[in-house]
């Protein structure tokens, strides 16, 4: 991650964990990264319009996409 956050949404979807929002100890979080377990790296996915705290996430029936990276 960019910086260590707690408090923070999680999901996994096509292989990949989603963190969202959160705290880093001063702030609340406004961005979405994205955890590569293949390649063991973070990368930002894009920004929230709020910040977010303690919020839940989850992946309900993702559609499998033909060419999507697994």
């Amino acid at each position: 991650m960019s910086v260590p956050r707690g408090d923070f949404g999680i999901t996994v979807c096509f292989g990949r964990v989603y963190c969202m929002g959160g705290r880093d100890g001063i702030h609340h979080l406004n961005t979405i990264e994205k955890y590569n377990p293949q390649t063991n790296r973070w990368h930002c996915v894009t920004s929230m319009q709020m910040r977010r705290l303690g919020l839940v996430a989850a992946t309900v029936r993702v559609p499998v996409i033909k060419d999507e990276p697994i």
